[in-house]
């Protein structure tokens, strides 16, 4: 940016309107536009190989072009991660300036999206939840006591005859247990709202970074999941696993406990330990357990009608439930409020689903492995099969 000689930043006496680089966040150009104290660069050394400085008497304020001003000692300038110009002149000042203005401006429009982004999911949490979880301002025990109480409500919501234990081994901390019934990843559609820390990007740390439904239903530092099998469920699945196993279907599993335990991993039981092991549609694709077989609860209804097809086709053995709908080999599945997924031999259509229709190939769907499309997808999908 300068078409400035260096200067010795060692002994030189530095000036207002001198220009300065630091590679300190990514490097950033700026000019001095203050100087308080009397400057002293000869009293300034190095310390621990350049590691630290210590010394000099002057603070020195400066402008950067990211929209940032900062006064920064003497001894800070004049170190290994700064470097020292020239006097600028008026238009290489009035270029910095332009940038720094402009960079104020576009973080004042950040800031008021932002606001008003945070304003809008305040009133949709509010709106969504406000009717039967409790809000920490209301709650006498305190906030993380509430946490722990909205996180049972919700879960007896939306899982009515499972039985959850949610407790604490110490403050910051959630533990949700429970035996059968959803899967991990089920539940956690549920509780990962609950954290208000994340893992920084060195991995060793948690940072505080409350969403707007932790400011209004609160939050806390870690929830943990874990699923067991009841007795029942146990023998069942180890019984199957251990035929599986020694006719040589090991899935790349060690042990017959450890394919149990993948498939369990991958499927929901929803009650009274009432399902049976089948196996899925898929004839070729990934080495795993549960994409070569799936549980069937048998206590939801196989009531199915037959659904209409576009009179202008040849008629197709078309089946509906309130689950699915059956078409040539393929399984049509309602997978969530805002998905649906396709299972079955689906290989020879894999083109057309990426490509087309933008969709993603998942082996750890609950349904078995497919593929999963927004729902905005789901009438073009119906149109592209002739599906009415």
């Amino acid at each position: 940016m300068y078409n400035k000689k260096q200067i010795d930043k060692k002994t030189t006496i530095l000036s207002v309107n001198q220009g300065i680089y630091s590679i300190l966040y990514g490097g950033r150009y700026g000019y001095i536009t203050k100087i308080e104290g009397e400057q002293k660069p000869e009293t300034i050394t190095s310390l621990f190989g350049g590691v630290g400085v210590m010394g000099g008497n002057a603070n020195i304020f400066i402008r950067f072009s990211n929209g940032n001003e900062t006064s920064v000692p003497e001894c800070i300038v004049r170190g290994v991660q700064w470097e020292i110009y020239d006097i600028l002149n008026d238009n290489e000042i009035k270029e910095i300036d332009e940038k720094y203005y402009k960079a104020i401006e576009e973080r004042k429009i950040k800031e008021e999206l932002k606001d008003k982004k945070d304003k809008e999911e305040h009133e949709f949490y509010l709106n969504k939840y406000s009717s039967y979880l409790i809000q920490p301002k209301d709650n006498k025990k305190g906030a993380f006591d509430c946490v722990k109480q909205n996180i049972r409500i919700e879960l007896k919501k939306e899982f009515p005859s499972i039985k959850f234990s949610v407790s604490s081994d110490h403050y910051g901390t959630v533990n949700v247990k429970w035996d059968d019934g959803p899967t991990i990843k089920e539940v956690q559609n549920i509780t990962s709202k609950y954290e208000d820390h994340e893992t920084d990007y060195t991995g060793d740390f948690r940072d505080y970074n409350p969403s707007n439904f932790n400011n209004i239903f609160g939050g806390c530092n870690y929830v943990f999941e874990n699923r067991s099998m009841s007795e029942e469920t146990q023998k069942k699945l180890y019984d199957w696993a251990e035929n599986k196993f020694n006719n040589d279907e090991t899935y790349n599993c060690r042990s017959f406990e450890q394919l149990a335990r993948n498939l369990f991993n991958h499927y929901q039981i929803i009650i009274n330990n009432d399902f049976t092991i089948e196996k899925t549609n898929v004839e070729c694709g990934l080495n795993s357990v549960e994409t070569f077989y799936k549980f069937v609860n048998n206590n939801v209804s196989n009531n199915v009608p037959t659904l209409k097809t576009n009179s202008k086709n040849d008629s197709k053995n078309v089946q509906v439930s309130n689950e699915n709908i059956s078409f040539e080999g393929l399984n049509l599945i309602d997978y969530s409020e805002k998905a649906f997924a396709i299972t079955g031999n689906t290989y020879q259509y894999k083109d057309i689903f990426s490509k087309e229709f933008n969709g993603k190939f998942n082996k750890f769907l609950t349904c078995g492995a497919g593929w999963i499309f927004p729902k905005t997808k789901l009438n073009d999908i119906k149109t592209k099969f002739n599906i009415i």
